[in-house]
């Protein structure tokens, strides 16, 4: 393949969720400001819920794929592709994706139309596995945190002991590591949070008991295959919280909160943001969103508490985000944005 990396062209990436479709582009050149994430462009969502359409066995329905979701994929393909003629593009699975029987015919059907809408051939699909997707969402972190630079020029804490978790509305990779790019000590859990959301949604009458239960239930379950993965810890000497169930918070549960956030704060905002928001919303989107990120607080603060770890750093970039840094740093070497 023959790279020819230019900073001015764009790079775009495609992320399928188990929320549905994410896109975001940026051309190299604009992302210089590190901490401004409003210079990347082409940040859509098409909201899908994929559980819909997986049976008891694991199996993705191919039909209801096709029918439903297919057609939006290649739409946002299509829609970036022209207006950007990308020198790199990405279509990267995640959650859900992962976990299916017959993900190898979901990939062959992507490719095919993949394939046959597009006039490039710079592009490339695949399931992440799941360091990368723990992986990713640090790296996003890492090239945006106005933090960066001051922890990472310390020679004492690059022997640090790092502990990142990704929270999303399928699964939750959690990873502990010494090397920043080694990430091969992941582990990935379904915690269904955006089932979870669903179902509290449809509940007509939700109350304080019923709420706590499925917190309980969420929490429980994450932490007994956390626990019997990682039973003994090193000191943990920072930790990194990313993901879509938990990105919110610096919104939802306490704004005032500075990048570093101790964990006795993240407490006092989970239950200052149940009592002061009164299950009162001015949309249904803004309703999930709510307890999206509480249930992913939730599970966030049960996983910093069992580690023994009392401060966090919140990541507000994201995945696809990443994957951008991810692939510039390969094209900038000459290599393919892909491997």
């Amino acid at each position: 393949m023959d790279i020819q990396y230019n900073r001015k062209r764009f790079i775009s990436v495609m992320e399928l969720s188990s929320s549905g479709i994410k896109t975001i582009s940026a051309a190299p050149f604009h992302i210089k400001n590190r901490t401004d994430l409003s210079r990347f462009s082409d940040n859509r969502k098409h909201i899908f819920r994929l559980h819909n359409l997986i049976d008891n066995e694991n199996n993705l329905d191919i039909d209801g794929f096709k029918e439903n979701l297919l057609p939006e994929i290649i739409k946002h393909y299509r829609l970036i592709n022209n207006s950007r003629n990308p020198q790199a593009f990405q279509i990267v699975l995640t959650g859900y994706y992962r976990e299916l029987k017959n993900k190898e015919e979901v990939l062959a059907i992507l490719n095919q139309s993949i394939k046959e809408k597009s006039l490039s051939r710079s592009y490339s699909i695949s399931i992440l596995k799941e360091a990368d997707e723990s992986r990713l969402p640090f790296l996003a972190w890492k090239n945006t945190a106005s933090l960066d630079e001051r922890i990472f020029s310390n020679e004492d804490q690059k022997k640090d002991t790092y502990l990142h978790i990704d929270i999303g509305g399928a699964t939750t990779e959690i990873s502990v590591t010494n090397d920043i790019n080694d990430f091969s000590n992941t582990i990935s859990l379904e915690n269904e949070i955006t089932k979870l959301v669903e179902q509290i949604l449809d509940t007509e009458k939700l109350t304080e008991k019923i709420l706590n239960n499925i917190i309980l239930d969420l929490c429980s379950k994450v932490l007994d295959v956390f626990v019997d993965k990682f039973k003994r810890f090193h000191t943990i000497d920072f930790a990194v919280a990313s993901g879509s169930a938990v990105s919110l918070q610096h919104q939802l549960l306490n704004p005032e909160v500075s990048e570093l956030i101790p964990i006795d704060t993240l407490e006092d905002s989970i239950q200052i943001a149940r009592i002061k928001n009164n299950h009162s919303f001015d949309s249904i989107q803004q309703k999930e969103i709510y307890y999206r990120t509480l249930l992913g607080s939730y599970v966030l603060k049960t996983l910093l508490k069992y580690a023994k770890v009392d401060s966090y750093f919140l990541n507000i970039a994201n995945l696809r985000i990443g994957c951008i840094y991810d692939m510039m740093l390969k094209l900038r070497e000459n290599k393919s944005p892909y491997l």
